[in-house]
């Protein structure tokens, strides 16, 4: 009788213990590529490099090119989620901010995602802190829980300069990569629900009557 009781107290101790344990962040890989203009378009016509890493520039030639990548969320459930990539290189000198906008997209990078509708911005990277090798994190659930309560399948955010074709003056360009996105448990920090600490307190105080048991026992 004694062991099945201490059995169920250990269970109980189990499972206030899980009850608070904060879920995982899940990362998600994007895709990418740089989609560029003609000399002097205002449209994308080519794509730059592969599938993982995308230029934004003004190339002397006049032809512009900015960097999408695109997110599969169809399993991620709504919540804090954040954005992150880094300069692969800077291979001229940057000299525009560039604009980081979120779009709804379809799992494939294509010509059409230079100028797609955006559906809001999730932020501004100033171009000081465009540099090699640095890397950026922006928070881009406002924008993220919109796509997912619209039911769009893959989230798409689009690097561009903030001067549009047609207005640089300056030739300037830079590789981005790694894009991510990180979609974290808004309540890992959180304090306990009620729920919880209901399942908590027991579970706690049950490890310490066997851990004094067990202590008694030796002694």
């Amino acid at each position: 009788m004694r062991r099945t009781h201490w059995t169920l107290l250990a269970g109980v101790a189990a499972l206030g213990l899980l009850a608070h344990s904060p879920a995982e962040a899940q990362t998600v890989i994007g895709v990418a590529a740089g989609i560029a203009t003609a000399p002097g378009g205002a449209t994308g016509t080519h794509q730059h490099f592969a599938s993982a890493i995308g230029d934004v520039a003004h190339y002397s030639d006049n032809e512009h090119a900015r960097t999408a990548s695109e997110f599969s969320i169809a399993s991620l459930d709504a919540g804090a989620a954040r954005v992150r990539f880094r300069t692969a290189q800077e291979l001229t000198n940057i000299v525009d901010d560039i604009q980081v906008l979120a779009y709804d997209g379809n799992g494939a990078i294509s010509l059409s995602d230079f100028d797609i509708a955006t559906v809001g911005t999730v932020g501004t990277l100033s171009a000081a802190s465009i540099v090699q090798g640095a890397t950026y994190e922006l928070d881009a659930t406002a924008q993220f829980n919109s796509a997912k309560s619209r039911g769009v399948s893959h989230f798409g955010i689009r690097l561009q300069l903030a001067s549009g074709p047609g207005t640089e003056t300056t030739p300037q360009a830079a590789l981005f990569d790694q894009f991510e996105l990180v979609r974290s448990d808004p309540q890992a920090n959180a304090v306990p629900e009620p729920a919880s600490a209901l399942l908590l307190l027991p579970g706690l105080t049950a490890l310490g009557m066997i851990c004094r048991r067990r202590s008694s026992c030796r002694g």
